[in-house]
């Protein structure tokens, strides 16, 4: 088998794909980066915000289904920890960006045989050859919550993940957002 591999970034709308695909090649990754200075205990307030770089997007932009589904994650999960959503006098802003590359594997499978034909016995031929295209996407969806006053960064997360399967796409959104908010809210600095 012959494989020939090649790579194209893409946006929001296939990294919806991407986080929504049913088997991942490896165990999605989610990292957490906070300082601790933010005490959302007593910040219960958030509303969401378009991330600075989706509005420069065109892409997530169009992604209306991937962001629903993330919004209504990530609220269900904010409420449940007793975290209201406000209109106005937020505490702090909730954001996201999503992204990744495309890998397409491009298989040769051939085969070598031999046929009989009209009775006359066996033929010998070069036999066949098939070919198959595998695409594999590694996305990113990053969850950023921000300090509503100070317009700092407060806590972020960031999923990875490697898809083989794009067609399942809400439930591994919806278990990467999980992933993420079981390590949220972070402990605030003084109580480490």
């Amino acid at each position: 088998m012959i494989t020939i591999r090649s790579t194209r970034r893409v946006g929001a709308s296939i990294v919806f794909l991407a986080l929504g695909a049913g088997i991942p090649a490896c165990a999605q990754k989610v990292e957490v980066e906070t300082d601790g200075t933010f005490d959302f205990t007593k910040h219960p307030r958030y509303q969401w915000r378009e991330h600075p770089l989706a509005q420069k997007d065109p892409v997530m932009q169009s992604a209306t289904v991937a962001k629903e589904v993330i919004r209504s994650r990530v609220n269900q999960n904010l409420m449940a920890m007793g975290f209201q959503p406000v209109e106005e006098a937020p505490d702090f802003y909730v954001t996201y960006f999503a992204g990744g590359n495309i890998t397409e594997e491009l298989r040769l499978i051939a085969a070598v045989g031999s046929t009989s034909w009209y009775g006359w016995g066996s033929v010998y031929t070069d036999g066949w050859a098939k070919y198959a295209v595998d695409q594999h996407l590694q996305g990113f969806l990053v969850l950023d919550f921000v300090a509503a006053e100070t317009s700092q960064l407060a806590w972020r997360a960031v999923c990875k993940d490697t898809i083989k399967d794009l067609n399942k796409r809400a439930d591994n959104i919806t278990r990467a957002v999980d992933k993420a908010m079981r390590k949220f809210p972070p402990k605030p600095a003084a109580s480490k």
